[in-house]
């Protein structure tokens, strides 16, 4: 990358105009030379008592923009001299930020330091990894903080679901997801971010694939969830409809939560934390564990990652991507999306279990 931007500002006496790598926090001026900061300090050390650097959102959102803000606390107060930087995978962004966000003193002793943006969107099929570093003053120690991805996890939480961001939903809705949950032991934060990602809580959602309802279960998770419930109403043709027509009918009722079980929120959630609890079955085979064990971790966090590309890209595909990619499967081509899918999924379950920390 740096060879790059030093031939991009050679080639200026030719060519006008010549853009910076892309960020978050916009595209990087070549031409100034502070913006690559190396992120090894013999002189760095970790946040105290005495000084604290505190993000807000607690942690990354990846589903959507939010407003951002870093606060440095210096207990011995902040000085004139300090050193602020921010980088976004190793490029020095801080005159970006510093540029489009409002700083205030949150004290008169100036003991806080906020720095606040209005609009920061991290893409979730990317890595972020931010960065913020303070020193009290030239000679003193570098205190460096990152910003921590998004935190879910399928089985251990044991907070229930309350609320679903700005997404409109019936109480009824909420209170469906986290009986069925508990039912199968999941997470109910878990599944309502997937359904924020799958339908954005529409019980009549129909996409371009003919998945169907709050869950979107298409006709091949379907196949599985009849295994366990046969007896669930079908409205015959649905494969076979024109996507326009099958909107319509959904649309005008023709198809509806009588003669349709996707189309019922209680059966689609059922339907939906029940093909998740076979998935999880299908990861902890004996078989897959000793696979994944060697190739990417048996952790619960890894499992629950697992089990949200499983459940759009299917077991068998998401099995194959481990295969050829090992840990890097979450990017691997045969399954394109899965990195971004996970981590908006991720990110909205993080955001519901803790609705405070996001503006």
């Amino acid at each position: 990358m740096r060879r790059s931007i030093y031939l991009c500002a050679l080639s200026l006496s030719v060519i006008s105009g010549c853009a910076g790598p892309m960020t978050p926090f916009g595209a990087m001026d070549v031409f100034n030379i502070s913006f690559f900061k190396a992120e090894v300090n013999s002189r760095r050390g970790p946040a105290s008592e005495e000084v604290k650097i505190q993000f807000a959102p607690q942690r990354q959102l990846l589903h959507d923009q939010t407003e951002f803000s870093i606060t440095i606390t210096d207990a011995q107060g902040i000085l004139s001299e300090h050193d602020f930087h921010l980088t976004y995978n190793g490029i020095d962004v801080t005159r970006k930020f510093l540029a489009g966000a409002q700083v205030s003193y949150l004290d008169r002793e100036h003991h806080q330091l906020k720095f606040t943006t209005r609009h920061l969107r991290l893409l979730p099929g990317r890595d972020n990894k931010v960065i913020a570093t303070y020193k009290h003053s030239p000679p003193s120690v570098e205190i460096a903080m990152e910003y921590q991805k998004p935190e879910c996890l399928a089985f251990s939480s044991k907070k229930p679901l309350h609320k679903v961001g700005e997404f409109q939903t019936a109480e009824s809705v909420i209170a469906l997801i986290n009986r069925l949950s508990v039912e199968k032991s999941l997470n109910p934060n878990y599944v309502a971010g997937l359904i924020a990602e799958e339908s954005a809580f529409d019980s009549r959602a129909v996409s371009s694939s003919r998945a169907i309802g709050l869950t979107q279960v298409t006709t091949l998770s379907e196949a599985e969830i009849l295994k366990n419930f046969p007896d669930l109403p079908r409205y015959e043709g649905i494969a076979s409809t024109p996507l326009p027509l099958l909107r319509l009918k959904v649309i005008q009722g023709e198809i509806n939560s009588s003669n349709e079980w996707r189309l019922n929120p209680e059966l689609s959630i059922r339907g939906g934390v029940n093909y998740i609890s076979s998935i999880a079955g299908y990861w902890n085979r004996q078989d897959k564990q000793e696979k994944l064990q060697f190739a990417v971790g048996t952790s619960e966090k890894n499992l629950s990652e697992l089990i949200l590309a499983s459940y759009n890209f299917g077991p068998a595909r998401v099995s194959q991507a481990i295969e050829r990619s090992g840990r890097d499967w979450l990017a691997d081509d045969e399954i394109q999306g899965a990195k971004a899918y996970v981590g908006k999924i991720v990110s909205f379950c993080d955001q519901f279990e803790n609705q405070q920390e996001v503006k």
